[in-house]
């Protein structure tokens, strides 16, 4: 509004000094200016009370979904009303983490389609705003704007990049059968009731109570539903902010690396949960979160790839709670893949709480190698300082255990312990200074 006033204010500004000059001296090459300023600024009213009206816009996906570090094409559908030509009309497109100005020229047209490209999306829910738009005269004077509701897709889900995991990291389950009737894990179709009965477990839906074999055993009797099955994979993502820090860095950049190793975290648990997915239906996250937006929108990604979309750190403490559940829940012979940043004696007890249970677990943690690859932007002082004494411990642990322990490395996961592992080496720098090369 300011600027609408500066611009009004500096055209009467002019027609008075041009009318002024005119009346003190005269001279035709002054009226001249006067009627063209005139002109021009009668235009830029007729543009404003005749211009564009009754603006409709529509937004165009050319996918629902995409990958982090992808692009998406966007197409907008413009149309409106307008009795005189518009000479210019721009579009100022708005979305989670950047924006986009498109400029067209639509003359005489009253309708018009525009494209734009976003680069290089970061995870999580992108969120499109409301669009200003802004025209004026043929040169950009006298502009006149207003802010239009867009219909059509305003959410765009950006999901992790997978690392990949080999099919023959994935273990296979080895359930004992006397274990295999207990609740635990349990994928349902609650309005589907197959042949066999059990128990009666609180929770279980009413319609599915079997009257008559209750009434015969003399304790409720249920339906199993049609399908039922245990899950053979079970993928333990921590997502606390505990889990991800390096004590030995200054806060602000503690936070930085903290963030970096998440997200490489959150692409090791999609890369377990799709390869996974292709050797057995049975895989089942925990991370203590639930997908944002519409399910039946997203109907072709799973629920396991929309909690990861969606998930961030929280200050709380999580992993103890997960853990602490999924115990409560374990079946001997069950995969479970625990994936966190820093290796610690805490996590080694917690997997070994674990194997007590009988489950085979993996432990995957991303710190090294993403703190590795921000050794210039975080600093190698820092860097030299961390302390890996625990780190090493923990690992040795683990190796006694059996646990193997994995690492992230270019998009894909390395095993750092047992017999294929790469040991732990001494390297000389340029300086004669020998520095310790660890993999935690």
């Amino acid at each position: 509004m300011k600027r609408r006033w500066l611009e009004w204010g500096t055209a009467a500004a002019v027609l008075i000094t041009l009318l002024l000059i005119y009346i003190g001296r005269g001279g035709a090459s002054v009226w001249f200016l006067f009627l063209l300023s005139v002109a021009i600024c009668a235009a830029a009213v007729a543009l404003q009370l005749l211009g564009p009206r009754k603006v409709t816009m529509r937004r165009q996906l050319q996918h629902s979904f995409v990958t982090v570090g992808e692009g998406i094409e966007v197409t907008l559908h413009v149309h409106f009303k307008s009795v005189l030509p518009v000479p210019w009309l721009a579009l100022d497109e708005r979305f989670t983490g950047g924006s986009c100005r498109i400029l067209e020229f639509p003359g005489f047209r009253r309708s018009f389609t525009c494209t734009y490209y976003i680069h290089e999306l970061d995870r999580g829910m992108c969120t499109f705003e409301s669009c200003p738009i802004e025209w004026g005269g043929l040169f950009g004077w006298f502009k006149a704007s207003r802010r239009v509701t867009i219909d059509g897709e305003d959410h765009l889900l950006v999901m992790p990049a997978a690392y990949l995991v080999e099919d023959s990291n994935v273990r296979i389950g080895t359930f004992k059968n006397d274990h295999i009737h207990t609740d635990r894990f349990f994928t349902r179709s609650p309005d589907a009731r197959g042949n066999e009965v059990r128990d009666y477990v609180p929770g279980d839906p009413l319609n599915r109570i079997h009257w008559k074999s209750s009434a015969r055993r003399g304790n409720l009797q249920t339906f199993l539903p049609e399908k039922e099955h245990t899950a053979e994979h079970v993928i333990i993502l921590d997502h606390s902010s505990q889990g991800y820090e390096i004590a030995s860095l200054p806060p602000k950049q503690r936070q930085e690396a903290a963030e970096l190793i998440f997200e490489a975290a959150v692409s090791t648990a999609a890369g377990w949960v799709l390869t996974c997915g292709r050797n057995s239906d049975q895989t089942e996250l925990i991370c203590d979160t639930s997908p944002n937006g519409s399910s039946a929108k997203y109907d072709k990604i799973s629920s396991e790839m929309l909690a990861l979309s969606t998930i961030h750190l929280k200050c709380q403490a999580q992993r103890p709670a997960l853990l602490k559940e999924v115990r409560q829940r374990i079946i001997p012979g069950m995969h479970v893949v625990v994936i966190s940043g820093v290796l610690t004696g805490q996590l080694v007890h917690e997997v070994s709480l674990l194997l007590e249970l009988g489950a085979a677990v993996d432990v995957c943690c991303t710190a090294p190698i993403a703190f590795q690859e921000s050794i210039i932007a975080l600093g190698k002082e820092q860097h030299a300082s961390y302390d890996h004494a625990d780190t090493v411990a923990s690992s040795q642990m683990l190796n006694r255990l059996g646990v193997r322990l994995f690492g992230a490395e270019n998009g894909r996961l390395t095993l750092m312990n047992g017999p294929a592992a790469p040991a732990l080496s001494k390297e000389v720098d340029g300086s004669g200074d020998a520095k310790q090369t660890y993999w935690i």
